[in-house]
């Protein structure tokens, strides 16, 4: 019966068919396993780079921190400063020296000071160890906390001495530090 069986020239036919079909779909695969295989590549290389950004980022980050931590030390240092000038400004009909700032220094330092309302004169006096009155700086804010700079860097190292001078009487003095 010719509907049952197939002729062995149509079975070649069909097997070459077949092999071609296979064969185009081989080619098809191959080409999506380059296509994947190239896909992977740019995405080992993005993630590479990715990782170098990463590894860079965390090197800025521990900078940072560190940075961060000499930051927040600094600045409890001058809110403790602020807490101690704010008590003392309650006392403004008190005199008051504070400690050179920094100590020592390396030619210019900052002095804090309180000068009562009510005193008609009032400076600040340097002297080297000896005695020897180097610079006097008249101090103008009254009943508040002031501070004055000073510029002592053509001075030689040493300790100095600087004072509080009201109405012409020393009411406090203080060492500070030149080191070069």
């Amino acid at each position: 019966d010719a509907r049952t069986s197939l002729a062995a020239s149509d079975v070649a036919g069909v097997a070459l068919l077949g092999i071609k079909a296979l064969a185009e779909q081989v080619e098809r695969g191959g080409a999506v396993v380059q296509s994947t295989q190239e896909e992977l590549e740019a995405l080992r290389r993005e993630n590479a780079v990715l990782r170098e950004r990463a590894a860079a980022l965390e090197q800025e980050n521990r900078e940072l921190r560190q940075k961060d931590q000499v930051l927040e030390q600094r600045l409890m240092a001058l809110e403790q400063l602020v807490r101690e000038l704010m008590g003392r400004t309650a006392e403004a009909q008190e005199p008051w020296l504070g400690d050179n700032i920094p100590n020592p220094h390396d030619g210019t330092t900052t002095i804090p000071y309180r000068v009562p309302v009510g005193v008609s004169s009032a400076v600040l006096v340097v002297r080297d160890m000896s005695g020897r009155q180097l610079l006097e700086v008249v101090l103008p804010a009254r009943g508040q906390v002031g501070q004055v700079t000073l510029a002592i860097g053509s001075y030689p190292s040493g300790v100095y001495e600087y004072a509080l001078v009201l109405d012409g009487r020393v009411v406090a003095s203080k060492q500070m530090h030149l080191v070069r």
